[in-house]
């Protein structure tokens, strides 16, 4: 990882390498569906 660009990878090939991710945020939002009901969030954990 570089030091100089915060969080990242240089490459693709070098993001696979790395641990997969323990934690999957989500949302889902109804704009333009007509559907009238609060926008979900969730997350969810491996």
């Amino acid at each position: 990882m570089s030091e100089c660009c915060g969080l990242g990878y240089s490459s693709p090939a070098e993001a696979m390498k790395a641990p997969r991710e323990k934690l999957l945020y989500t949302i889902a939002i109804y704009t333009g569906t007509g559907i009238q009901k609060p926008e979900l969030s969730g997350h969810h954990r491996q």
